[in-house]
């Protein structure tokens, strides 16, 4: 994804009796499905719902309106999910970028969604061993790959959660921070969860071209569990 000028941050806060009342609509919109979805996570229902709201923007600015093949790229913290364990003083990043197509718009259901996005996970569940894993970042990041993946779709989003990591208990000397947030530009068509500052809820910092934005910010769904 290449930076933008023509595009705006803005921060969503959603409160956990919000995310709780997302969690049922998930429950009984996947049971109705006859594919249930009993445990989604605060970060899958998130990451749907604000997936979701983004490409309807984008179909909307679309002068087609028309739905067009859509990914959107988890990259996902493996530190701790390898079969064979780091050692206790390993450094840097190590993630892995999980992949979800969506080439009509009924595979925005959450019951397909959420499910693809739980099997990517189990999947780094089963990387064996730190060798493997640099093998299969190094495949997925090659030039080909990644032309490949571009060639594919017509718009690609990105999305981490930095959920549970305790940025509000770092001190540098100062005392704890009252609010944290991202450093420099986001990039176009990107979501970050973090847990909100007091601790209830999750804050979205979303990415968006400004007309998309613009519609976003005021959809009455993505509104209704703010």
């Amino acid at each position: 994804l290449e930076r933008s000028n023509d595009c705006v941050t803005k921060s969503f806060m959603f409160p956990n009796s919000k995310i709780n009342d997302l969690k049922l609509k998930v429950k009984t919109m996947t049971a109705e499905s006859g594919n249930p979805i009993t445990n989604p996570t605060r970060v899958e229902v998130l990451n749907w719902l604000l997936y979701k709201c983004a490409v309807k923007a984008a179909m909307k600015n679309n002068t087609s309106g028309s739905f067009k093949p859509t990914g959107v790229s988890h990259l996902t913290n493996i530190r701790s999910k390898m079969m064979e364990p780091l050692p206790e003083n390993s450094m840097g990043n190590l993630f892995m970028i999980g992949d979800i197509v969506t080439n009509n718009e009924s595979e925005m259901k959450p019951e397909t969604f959420i499910g693809e996005f739980k099997m990517k996970k189990m999947e780094f569940q089963s990387l064996p061993n730190i060798a493997t894993t640099f093998g299969l970042i190094s495949q997925m990041c090659s030039k080909p790959a990644l032309e490949e993946h571009q060639r594919k779709l017509s718009v690609s989003y990105i999305c981490t959660s930095l959920c549970r990591y305790p940025a509000y208990e770092i001190d540098f000397g100062w005392g704890k921070p009252i609010k944290v947030a991202i450093a420099g530009d986001l990039r176009k068509n990107s979501f970050i969860l973090m847990d909100s500052p007091n601790g209830d809820g999750i804050e979205a910092f979303v990415c968006l071209g400004k007309q998309d934005m613009e519609i976003i910010q005021s959809d009455p769904e993505l509104l209704a569990f703010l």
